[in-house]
């Protein structure tokens, strides 16, 4: 694990107790927000992809469940799910499904014609090891672009975040230079 010190929190923390709850909840969110914006665009740019799918589902999502006044949630994620497929007027496809996400980032098993399902349950990784061993499929490594760009921004995303609750800061009249 490491330890990160970045210059003036403790006096942004300080301020921010300092403002009634809404407002300090408001500019917090803002600054995650920030920083989780620049995480998303290093990773729409970090995809490769032939039809744009899975670039375009790419979203930063605000968690409520999980947010508090103390910690604020986001995450970028690429949107699934059937609803997300449709088809405009003119015919052009504005889908945004991008199911095989996961399947993209952490790697998958590509499966032999003929073999529909490999079985689920206890005896699943063997015979998952047993169909690569004998060649009838093979493991496909992750891309891990999500990982990465987390990994390579995530200093950045602090430093965007202090100065965008910075920023929110400025603007109240009470706080403002």
């Amino acid at each position: 694990m490491e330890l990160v010190h970045v210059k003036g929190l403790d006096e942004l923390a300080r301020n921010l107790k300092a403002l009634p709850t809404k407002i300090a909840r408001k500019a917090f969110r803002a600054g995650v927000s920030a920083g989780a914006k620049l995480i998303q665009d290093d990773y729409k740019a970090r995809i490769a992809s032939r039809t744009g799918t899975l670039r375009r589902s790419v979203v930063r999502k605000f968690i409520r469940e999980l947010s508090n006044d103390q910690q604020v949630v986001m995450y970028v994620t690429p949107r699934k799910g059937k609803k997300l497929r449709r088809v405009s007027k003119s015919g052009k496809s504005l889908n945004a499904d991008a199911y095989y996400a996961s399947w993209v980032e952490f790697g998958h098993l590509t499966r032999p014609e003929g073999l529909r399902r490999i079985k689920r349950g206890r005896g699943r990784d063997a015979a998952v090891a047993k169909m690569v061993s004998s060649g009838a499929g093979r493991r496909v490594p992750g891309r891990r672009w999500l990982t990465q760009s987390f990994e390579s921004n995530k200093m950045k995303a602090i430093e965007v975040m202090r100065e965008r609750i910075a920023e929110s800061l400025r603007d109240l009249p009470e706080f403002g230079r």
